[in-house]
């Protein structure tokens, strides 16, 4: 065999004498944790008699808005006709799939001795794409792929915090001490156990990679936003007992009930000629509706409204058009963008006991980070308006004018990213500062994670506007899953602790005073999000125990796409059952997934050598390629018919038997 390099040779000895190395756990950890201790409110609430086992994450968008709130409109050139949306987003589906395979193929190529760490590729797109806004005033890529910024430093305006994101380039360094996203990357590559070199050279090939395909995604909207039409595959929609499931071609999304009934609202009233006809409006529009108060219950009749629309919809045919295609086309949007983002702790939120405390005492009237699926108000600015817009969003936080937030009460809840951390902690003492010198009431919830080590953490806890700052454990408190609109479980432990930081000018101060009254209820309301002990322990056991096949019927009797196992939850949100053997995470399949596409791949191209040793790889990490990959019921048939008509032929006659 060919001698292998000398400095891969000393590369693999000084990893071997690492992992030999006793390591302390402060080596271990990414971030700097504040480390509050628990006070024992988060265990006593999971054990509390008298909660829903599977409580329902509840909204307000009935609530009607402050007076102080002005109507914040996005900016509706970004949105699409429903039918390119879709399909613009397919494309950005597939090739963030892509980036994702490329970046495993390069890493396994250079010999990384682990599979890449699940939230690799999300942190590098975050901070790639939030570089790349802040160094293009009008970004010429797509909201979601980066790599339409060229390597560029940063203008002096972007150096200093401005530009249209509000922190530019400046605030995407910051996420790693200074770093670029390419250079965080390969940090992050490294410490995984990768040479710097074979990092550095990872990140600028998957830069490249990301630029060619988000030229190709800009270019395609370009031609839609111009009128060029879309041809899309039929959109398939089936009501279950807790969901409704929407499909086109081999993408595959899902929202429980109640959520699709709170997206229908809102689509209507930011879309009025696209909404629903006018029986079905009429039908949704009760004031006050009890689904949607603080005190109702789920399952009331605007959602089951709501929901007959959808079986409507699913009877579609052509001689009956569905009345909702509208709205179904951009709910298949929204849900494939969220979906295609992963790493749903970046969208989790604060729960709704949470959110009843701020606005009842503080005034909470617009939230500045959300999105269509998570938002709780009617107002709320979220970070893609070309698909968030038809739902009423008012777009980015860091776009709006500073005249839209000269006063009132808001709530910030950033993704909990340092560049945007550090960025919108920022931004909400500069409109603080105007604000102050107006002498107009502003006030600000700035809710973030107790990591020391960001700017965000140090500037606010010295800012001069702060009127009080409510430390909570990690323990005592729980947060709305990113996924809650298509699980029964919605909300999720916290794994780090939360600073919740009240800042105000002196107005707003004595407006909605942030008193220990105000501290006491928000510390109880925490406490009340924490999951149920017996969710908790149903989701570990989600993990551990096999998985069922899906049970939504595939079109052409074809193998289950990636989406359909990750998506696939049982209607009640449970675990599965049958089958032998502990079944793998949904991160692990995510993060496995594009070597399951690479060992199919080399089925069909008969590679059985490179089949085989790629189904070896999975099966030490923990997955069945025959499993999470069937193969498809047509092929099968094919198979045995093959096998049955050789059966009928007469045997080949041997050399012998041919000379005699």
């Amino acid at each position: 065999p060919a001698r292998r390099p000398a400095h891969v040779a000393l590369h693999d000895r000084v990893m071997v004498a690492e992992q030999k190395k006793p390591k302390k756990a402060k080596e271990l950890r990414r971030h700097l944790h504040t480390d509050a201790d628990a006070t024992g409110a988060g265990e006593a609430a999971s054990a509390a008699p008298g909660r829903l086992n599977r409580e329902p994450v509840l909204c307000d968008v009935n609530a009607p808005p402050p007076k102080w709130a002005r109507p914040l409109r996005a900016d509706r050139s970004a949105i699409l006709s429903p039918a390119p949306a879709v399909a613009l987003e397919m494309g950005v589906a597939r090739a963030s799939d892509m980036l994702r395979a490329k970046l495993n193929d390069l890493c396994r190529a250079s010999r990384l001795p682990r599979p890449v760490r699940p939230l690799t590729f999300e942190r590098w797109r975050w901070a790639a794409k939030w570089e790349e806004d802040g160094l293009l005033p009008k970004s010429a890529g797509h909201p979601v792929l980066p790599g339409a910024a060229p390597l560029l430093k940063p203008s002096k305006e972007n150096k200093a915090g401005g530009g249209p994101a509000g922190g530019g380039a400046a605030g995407a360094g910051a996420a790693t001490g200074g770093k670029d996203a390419a250079a965080a990357l390969a940090e992050d590559l490294m410490m995984q156990g990768l040479m710097l070199s074979d990092a550095r050279a990872i990140a600028l090939e998957l830069k490249a990679e990301a630029a060619a395909l988000s030229k190709k995604r800009a270019k395609e909207r370009q031609q839609a936003a111009s009128g060029k039409g879309a041809s899309l595959p039929p959109l398939e929609i089936e009501v279950h007992r807790h969901s409704v499931d929407l499909r086109c071609g081999r993408h595959f999304v899902k929202v429980g009930h109640a959520p699709y009934a709170k997206l229908a609202l809102l689509h209507r009233r930011a879309m009025p000629a696209e909404g629903a006809p006018e029986a079905e409006a009429e039908a949704a529009a009760v004031e006050a509706p009890a689904w949607w108060s603080t005190e109702g219950s789920p399952g009331g009749a605007e959602i089951e409204a709501e929901v007959a629309g959808a079986r409507l919809s699913a009877q579609a045919s052509e001689a009956t058009p569905d009345p909702r295609a509208a709205f179904h086309q951009r709910l298949f949007a929204l849900l494939l963008r969220y979906k295609t983002l992963r790493g749903h702790g970046f969208h989790a939120a604060i729960a709704p006991a949470v959110w009843r405390v701020l606005t009842s005492r503080v005034g909470v009237g617009f939230e500045a980070f959300a999105s269509p699926l998570n938002c709780y108000l009617p107002t709320f600015g979220s970070g893609f308006s070309d698909v968030d817009g038809a739902f009423g969003s008012s777009g980015s936080f860091f776009r709006l004018k500073p005249a839209q937030l000269a006063s009132g009460s808001c709530a910030c809840n950033p993704p909990f990213v340092h560049a945007i951390l550090d960025a919108a902690a920022a931004r909400v003492e500069e409109l603080l500062a105007a604000a102050a010198a107006a002498d107009a009431p502003l006030s600000f919830a700035f809710i973030m994670p107790g990591w020391k080590e960001t700017r965000a953490h140090a500037s606010l806890s010295a800012s001069p506007f702060l009127r009080r700052a409510v430390l909570v454990a990690a323990a005592d408190h729980g947060f709305c899953d990113g996924a809650s609109h298509q699980r029964a479980d919605p909300l999720r432990a916290s794994p780090y602790d939360t600073v919740v930081f009240v800042l105000q000018t002196e107005r707003g101060s004595r407006k909605w005073p942030a008193d220990g009254r105000f501290e006491a209820e928000l510390r109880a309301a925490f406490a009340a999000s924490v999951p149920l002990s017996s969710a908790a322990e149903r989701q570990e056991r989600k993990r551990k125990t096999p998985r069922r096949e899906p049970k939504a019927k595939r079109a052409g009797g074809g193998k289950p796409t990636e989406a359909e196992a990750d998506s696939d939850e049982g209607e009640g949100g449970g675990g599965g059952g049958g089958g032998g053997g502990a079944a793998p995470s949904e991160e692990l399949l995510a993060e496995l997934a594009p070597r399951l596409d690479a060992w199919v791949a080399a089925k069909r191209s008969k590679d059985f050598a490179t089949a085989d040793k790629i189904r070896d790889e999975l099966k030490a990490a923990g997955v069945i390629a025959d499993k999470a990959r069937p193969v498809p019921r047509k092929a099968i048939e094919k198979r045995a018919a093959s096998k049955g008509a050789d059966e009928k032929r007469p045997p080949k006659r041997g050399r012998a038997e041919s000379a005699e």
